[in-house]
This record gives C-alpha cells, sequence and structure tokens, in this order.
C-alpha cells in the first residue's frame, strides 16, 4: 500500500505543476504580441501670438524611420492620440506635430500645423523638457502612454522648432501692388506721425501708410507695413 500512496503523492504533485506551468503561460504575451501606445500632450506658453487657435484633427509621430498618421482628441485641456500598436522594444520619437484638417478631411493640401514639438538643439527646444529625439521603452505587460510637451506653431518660425519648409502647408504666391493717397481733414491732427516723416511733411493727398496682417484659415502668418 506505501508504494501507492507514492505513486498518488506523485501524481498529485505533478498535476499541481501543470497547472502552475499552464496558468503561467497564459500570462505571458505571444511572441511579437504588439502593444497599445498613446501620445498625450500638453501646450506649453512661449510669449503672445496673434492668433487664432484652430483644433487640432490628427497627429504625425515619427518613431525612427517611420511615420504614423493618426487621429486625436481634447480631453481636459489635452490632446491625445488615438492608439497605435507597435512591438516591445525601445523607440526614439522624432517628429510630433498636432495639425489641423483644413477645409476637407481627405485633401490634405490646407493642412496646418497647430502645435508642434520643437527638435533637439533648435531655438525652441529650451521650452519644453523633452524635444524630439528622446527615446523610449515600450514593455511587454504594459499600455504605454507618452507626453509630449509642444509649442504653438507659427508659420514664420519654422526653423526656431527646427523643421524644414517642407512642414509648411503649400502655399500659392501671388503678387498683388496697393497704393493710395491720404487726405486728411486736418493736417496738423497728424503732427509727430509717420507721415510727417515723410520726405515731403505734411501735405494733403500723401502717400497712404497702411498695414496688412496675413492670415491663413484663421492662423496669423506675418504683418507688412
Amino acid at each position: 500500500m506505501k508504494p501507492l500512496r507514492t505513486i498518488r503523492h506523485i501524481l498529485s504533485l505533478l498535476a499541481v505543476l501543470l497547472i502552475f506551468v499552464s496558468c503561467t503561460k497564459q500570462e505571458l504575451p505571444a511572441a511579437g504580441q504588439k502593444k497599445t501606445v498613446v501620445f498625450s500632450s500638453s501646450a506649453v506658453k512661449k510669449g503672445q501670438f496673434k492668433t487664432t487657435v484652430l483644433s487640432p484633427d490628427y497627429a504625425i509621430i515619427g518613431l525612427g524611420d517611420r511615420t504614423f498618421k493618426v487621429p486625436v482628441y481634447s480631453l481636459s485641456g489635452s490632446v491625445y492620440t488615438t492608439a497605435i500598436k507597435l512591438d516591445p522594444g525601445n523607440y526614439k520619437l522624432t517628429r510630433f506635430i498636432l495639425m489641423n484638417a483644413g477645409s476637407s478631411a481627405t485633401d490634405s493640401t490646407d493642412d496646418v500645423p497647430v502645435y508642434a514639438l520643437p527638435e533637439a538643439g533648435s531655438d525652441y527646444a529650451a521650452f519644453v523638457s523633452r524635444p524630439a529625439g528622446f527615446s523610449f521603452n515600450v514593455g511587454s505587460l504594459e499600455k504605454k502612454d507618452i507626453p509630449v510637451e509642444v509649442l504653438l506653431f507659427n508659420p514664420v518660425d519654422y526653423q526656431k522648432f527646427g523643421f524644414g519648409f517642407s512642414v509648411l502647408p503649400h502655399t500659392t504666391i501671388r503678387q498683388q501692388f496697393l497704393a493710395g493717397k491720404f487726405f486728411p481733414a486736418d493736417l496738423q491732427a497728424y503732427t509727430g506721425s509717420l507721415y510727417q516723416s515723410r520726405a515731403n511733411g505734411l501735405q494733403p493727398g500723401m502717400p497712404a501708410v497702411f498695414r496688412i496682417d496675413v492670415y491663413r484659415n484663421g492662423q496669423f502668418v506675418k504683418s507688412y507695413s
């Protein structure tokens, strides 16, 4: 009877061991299983911009030599990307730009950058804690949330972000000459003004002094005077 009892004891231990191994295998991810990664961005204030801020519709995310275009949504003052799937491993964020889709979601020719992460070494890199070029790790058992600080993007400052001109929206340039004369009712009211500093001073029918503010899709671009 003793050998039989020993055999039963061994079989019981084997059964427990098999159950433990089975549970352990179920908890481990399958090889090559992709993980969910979300980027959350918060805007950092830097100076004052004379602009109407457009709402971002999607994000351009550069990870090494790969580029993703993903929709975004706003929640509690931050902008979140929809999830992308990545294999566990190390990645480098090389570009992060929040874009407005313009007048059409299917036509990207009038899409404009709204916020962007400056690149490392650029003039604006000092305004964020981690400029573009930082690395992060995607683990095998986690959902990853990557925080990104962005600055309000102004097209005239694209080089200060470290970008090339290719990031700018397509623009059709047209030339238009404007001229006008100003006939003030009271010349003395303009004493000390720009009109008095002109070559001929204050006089009836002076060349008009004016300024042109250029906007694109409601976003301020540049002033000319």
